[in-house]
């Protein structure tokens, strides 16, 4: 039970949060990531509603799925230069996460992997990005549905498939890089 757990130090030597390992942290407000750290693993930060931001050491190259998803305080994320892989639903229903810098080594994001993150107002897909994953059920993708405060978007030219329901709201920019 950790509930009442408000900060956590992960010591220098741990290269992996594994699966489930702060789910349901409610009160989690700070963690430090050791310099070593190369995966945040499934549902590892899920629903840890106290948790505002979040830095990912350098050497940090997956994020995996429902990570951060219901952390619906988080605000900021500081991705790792070296990030590549987004999971499905990493930060889906992150409602407050601002706007967001991807690495351009990132490649993949994974279906719905910001679906509901209402404060984004604008998207920049990184030019490593070759599609926007889909649900194999349903094929489609949700990776920035319910983004409703998003105006403007930029795709690079090495995006070449978007599934259907990728973005949704009022957006009244979108740049094509190709």
């Amino acid at each position: 039970n950790c509930e009442s757990l408000k900060n956590i130090t992960i010591n220098n030597g741990v290269i992996s949060v594994g699966k489930f390992a702060f789910y349901g942290c409610t009160s989690l407000e700070k963690v430090v990531l050791p310099s070593g750290l190369k995966t945040i693993d499934y549902q590892a930060f899920m629903d840890c509603k106290a948790l505002k931001e979040i830095t990912l050491p350098a050497g940090v190259k997956t994020i995996g799925d429902s990570a951060f998803f219901e952390c619906g305080n988080l605000e900021n994320v500081t991705f790792s230069e070296k990030l590549t892989q987004i999971g499905s639903k990493a930060f889906e229903n992150c409602t407050k996460l601002n706007n967001v810098t991807f690495p351009d080594s990132l490649v993949s994001m994974g279906f719905a992997a910001f679906s509901n993150c209402k404060a984004f107002t604008k998207i920049v897909i990184p030019e490593n990005v070759a599609e926007l994953h889909y649900d194999s059920f349903t094929g489609l993708s949700y990776t920035f549905s319910g983004c409703s405060n998003v105006y403007a978007v930029q795709i690079p030219k090495s995006v070449i498939a978007i599934a259907g329901s990728a973005f949704s709201g009022d957006i009244s920019d979108v740049y094509y890089t190709g």
